[in-house]
């Protein structure tokens, strides 16, 4: 009698166990890449160098080798799973100068993840 009851337990505890499984866990929004801001586009100006560039806008994403005179900036969000639309800014150099960029982040996306406080 007492081992039906203790098999009957362990049937429940696995059931309850396993029922956790099931439920939907919590999924974060995730940002990805860099996160650009209006305030961050307007400090560019043409025949900065390199340098300069990168301290405003930090690291590129992409630096393709076969492309030296170009940088890319993505940046997208996933949400529940599903990623947003990547936006881009493209930024290219002439002799090592900032010649031009185009740019399409959407100013309100940016400052959400630029604004949020650095916990230590």
């Amino acid at each position: 009698m007492v081992k039906i009851k203790w098999i009957k337990n362990c049937y429940l505890l696995c059931w309850l166990l396993l029922s956790a499984c099931s439920l939907h866990p919590y999924k974060m929004g995730i940002q990805q890449g860099t996160a650009i801001n209006t305030n961050m586009v307007e400090k560019l100006k043409s025949g900065m160098t390199r340098n300069e560039v990168s301290l405003v806008l930090g690291t590129p994403l992409l630096a393709d080798p076969f492309h030296a005179n170009q940088w890319d900036y993505v940046f997208y969000t996933r949400d529940k799973g599903l990623l947003s639309k990547p936006y881009h800014l493209t930024v290219y150099f002439k002799h090592d100068r900032l010649d031009h960029f185009i740019n399409d982040y959407p100013p309100e996306k940016a400052v959400e993840y630029q604004d949020a406080e650095i916990v230590k």
